[in-house]
């Protein structure tokens, strides 16, 4: 499916590759933070993707909930941005964390709640979260939705940290959850949000739980770096090397974020960018052989060899 509608796209007037904005970043503080470091226009350059530029000025809200984002005034802001860069291919969404991290007080996740329960909170968050991307999907026929997920929390090491003030009352609305606890939880609410989005046309999805336990080992345990696969160890946090200041329960640093963007460009991008010829063959049987590399060559002019 990517790589028919990429050929289909590289044709069409007004998105040919080197377009101003192919990417909108909406959704909250993890949205936010890869704006304001500009993860992916780093990520792209590196790749030799230079033109392939993002804009999250306007629709990554720190803070922002999916419950918020289904008002008119939230969507209309991704409307406003869609209508003028019409060169936008991809919305990079992140949503539903804050949500979830809201405790009892917030009629968010926490360890009281049922299997019943926690069911029924996951099914309104995600409710809101199908709301937003139908909206969006539904504002252009050329528009895909990358669903990008967040990876463990940390409420071992950061509750007698410098941000231990922020944290603890965190932690506590949550039920003082073992991390065992709440990464089981997580893992449930990604699997359930994954589940909700399958199969729908013009949306992908990318996981990242256990990615920085990948990335950093866990040097306080002696656990090296790539040596806990995804989704790594859920009796352990995402490791404190990770946390914004070493010290965040939630929000990465930004080495963090950049690897989650490299994530992205191998789980989606770079096929999005870049067909592969085995692959465009397998997607187009019915082409005579002899043609495709002539097309790859064409759509992969603007692509280095990766």
């Amino acid at each position: 499916m990517i790589f028919s509608l990429l050929i289909l796209n590289f044709f069409q007037p007004g998105s040919v590759l080197g377009d101003p904005v192919k990417v909108l970043i909406v959704g909250d503080s993890w949205s936010q933070l890869m704006w304001f470091y500009r993860t992916m226009q780093d990520v792209f350059s590196d790749h030799g993707h230079p033109e392939w530029t993002e804009k999250g000025d306007i629709t990554a809200i720190s803070g922002s909930k999916a419950s918020e984002w289904v008002q008119p005034s939230y969507l209309q802001l991704i409307d406003d941005e869609l209508a003028a860069n019409p060169s936008i291919e991809i919305v990079q969404l992140t949503l539903g964390g804050n949500d979830f991290l809201a405790g009892a007080p917030g009629g968010g996740w926490h360890t009281g709640l049922d299997l019943t329960q926690e069911q029924q909170l996951f099914t309104a968050i995600g409710a809101d979260v199908l709301t937003v991307i139908q909206h969006i999907l539904s504002q252009s026929p050329q528009i895909h939705i990358l669903l990008t997920h967040y990876d463990y929390t940390n409420f071992v090491e950061s509750l007698n940290g410098p941000l231990a003030f922020i944290c603890n009352g965190t932690y506590t609305d949550l039920g003082q959850p073992t991390a065992l606890e709440i990464n089981s939880a997580q893992t449930r609410f990604h699997d359930f949000l994954d589940n909700l989005v399958f199969g729908l046309e013009r949306v992908h999805s990318v996981r990242h739980l256990g990615a920085m336990q990948y990335l950093y080992g866990y040097p306080s345990m002696s656990i090296p770096p790539m040596t806990l696969t995804p989704p790594g160890d859920l009796s352990l946090p995402s490791p404190p090397q990770a946390m914004a200041l070493g010290a965040d329960c939630f929000h990465l640093n930004q080495t963090g974020y950049r690897y989650l963007g490299e994530r992205l460009w191998e789980s989606f991008y770079s096929a999005w960018i870049c067909p592969d010829q085995t692959v465009l063959a397998q997607t187009f049987p019915d082409w005579p052989q002899t043609r495709i590399p002539a097309m790859v060559a064409v759509i992969n002019r603007f692509c280095p060899a990766i």
